[in-house]
């Protein structure tokens, strides 16, 4: 009996590796439905935190802002356009005519998203018309120093400008100066001060 066993060793061993890649098979299957259910989480957070705001800031009026957390002023505007543009059978012509001051929050909103991993990656990730329109919203909240880096970082990823070609040496320099001008809560602060002039203005224009 041993000397049979002895002889289909190599068996033993096939069936030892079958059930070890099982084991291996069963543990990644686990971990992928695991990993694909967090994305459903976090995708079903994000659309009803984007329905909250949308309704929230939905009627936007010069007291709510006011008293509005800033980030969360801006985050409000963009779901209020992002519902928008969701419910719209053409959403390139409908962020094209929506008015300038909600697509420049919503531009620099996703600006400030994206540039928490880098600015070129920004720059890199996103395509016309946001990265213009978030260079235009910088213009507006008057962040000039952000707003130097970004246009460099972007003349170098945008296809339709021939004169500038892409440098990592200057994407590398122009990332690190991104560092040192960018002031999270100073930005978020100017948004709300340019979403307050908005109002401000369009409530006087209407008396």
């Amino acid at each position: 009996m041993i000397e049979s066993l002895q002889d289909y060793w190599y068996m033993w061993l096939l069936l030892v590796l079958l059930i070890a890649l099982a084991v291996w098979a069963g543990t990644k299957a686990s971990k992928a439905v695991r990993k694909k259910n967090e994305i459903m989480r976090k995708q079903e957070q994000d659309w009803k935190r984007q329905k909250f705001l949308a309704e929230k800031y939905g009627t936007l009026a010069e007291a709510i802002a006011k008293e509005a957390d800033p980030a969360e002023l801006a985050e409000g505007v963009t779901a209020v356009l992002q519902n928008r543009l969701d419910q719209s059978a053409n959403p390139d012509e409908m962020f094209r005519t929506a008015p300038e001051w909600e697509k420049n929050v919503y531009a620099l909103f996703y600006f400030d998203e994206d540039c928490l991993d880098s600015l070129s990656f920004f720059c890199r990730h996103n395509e016309d018309p946001l990265p213009s329109t978030a260079l235009q919203g910088l213009q507006a909240i008057g962040e000039k120093k952000v707003y130097s880096a970004a246009s460099a970082m972007y003349a170098m990823y945008d296809e339709k400008n021939e004169g500038v070609s892409l440098d990592r040496d200057r994407v590398s320099e122009l990332d690190e100066k991104f560092k040192q001008v960018f002031d999270r809560d100073r930005f978020f602060a100017a948004i709300k001060d340019y979403i307050l002039s908005v109002l401000q203005t369009s409530q006087e224009t209407e008396s």
